[in-house]
């Protein structure tokens, strides 16, 4: 996009702003949703993992970001809890100065790249900060092969299924057709007891591997989880 500067030797960043809170580092592991559980004030340390590859035929256009949305593409409502504070390795960034609020992203142009972010106790629309509440997103916009919409992963405040000895479930996915909707066409066998209400709600639209014996197709994709409050839900 018109607004994407690639910050690089000579270019001088504004000061980020100083943060109160702990240091949570995290690795983007580019094949499912992130967890970091953090607090309004954290600084969270983002490390692209080894499946974060790019082939260096194209950059941007062929790339895993890091977005500053509070939902995965295409059903976010406004930019997420991140400000960008700064870099390593060989990253792309657009969107406000450093330290700043405001709807962000950075490239990651190769694996081991790190990007330094605060934690704001609000998104976009005012929305608290809470557990399970979507921080960011991690997509990618691979023109070879091409997939017409991007692989998306949310990045969410808390623990990953498993690890906290809550109950978990596998991520539900079916197959779609190029250009329809997951909202519009969720089948009924998603409808797993505790989320049975919920079966046009938090799915992601990307291109996967899986479908039609492995050779790839558009999919539909969301992750049931075990909430706080001892009940299920979807993102």
């Amino acid at each position: 996009m018109s607004c994407l500067a690639l910050l690089g030797a000579g270019v001088i960043a504004a000061p980020a702003a100083m943060a109160t809170g702990n240091t949570v580092n995290v690795t983007i592991s580019c094949t499912g949703p992130v967890y970091a559980p953090v607090s309004a004030g954290d600084t969270i340390v983002f490390t692209f993992g080894p499946a974060c590859t790019y082939d260096g035929t194209n950059f941007p256009n062929q790339y895993w970001e890091l977005e500053n949305l509070n939902g995965i593409l295409p059903t976010f409502s406004a930019y997420g809890f991140l400000d960008y504070s700064s870099y390593t390795g060989n990253i792309g960034y657009y969107g406000p100065s450093p330290g700043s609020p405001g709807s962000w992203g950075a490239y990651s142009a190769g694996v081991a790249d790190t990007v330094t972010v605060t934690v704001n106790a609000t998104d976009g629309i005012s929305a608290p900060l809470q557990t399970g509440s979507i921080l960011a997103e991690i997509d990618n916009q691979y023109e070879d092969p091409s997939p017409a919409v991007p692989q998306t992963y949310p990045v969410i405040n808390g623990v990953a299924p498993g690890t906290d000895g809550a109950p978990t479930a596998p991520m539900q996915g079916y197959v779609r057709t190029q250009g329809s909707h997951c909202a519009d066409n969720a089948p009924q066998w998603v409808n797993w007891p505790g989320i049975a209400a919920a079966q046009y709600s938090g799915w992601g639209e990307s291109w996967a591997q899986w479908p039609n014996k492995g050779t790839g197709g558009f999919v539909c994709e969301r992750q049931p989880y075990y909430t706080s409050a001892g009940t299920w839900a979807v993102q």
